[in-house]
């Protein structure tokens, strides 16, 4: 689910590492994950950490074309 800030963001989302993630530039990493347990925000994003498994249990790469 979109929300209010990623709405009203009037510029493109910046692609994240992971395949929940969408970017609002200078302001959040908002997870998109259907898993009951997922945070509104990522947490990779807001403390600064490497996109990985060991970050989040949630992370996963996007797909491939």
């Amino acid at each position: 689910m979109i929300n209010l800030v990623e709405m009203l963001n009037d510029v493109d989302f910046t692609p994240a590492p992971c395949k929940h993630g969408n970017i609002v530039e200078e302001h959040a990493c908002y997870c998109h994950s259907e898993d009951a347990s997922a945070p509104r925000k990522c947490p990779i994003w807001r403390c600064g950490d490497e996109w990985k498994k060991e970050n989040c249990d949630l992370f996963e790469p996007p797909q491939q074309p």
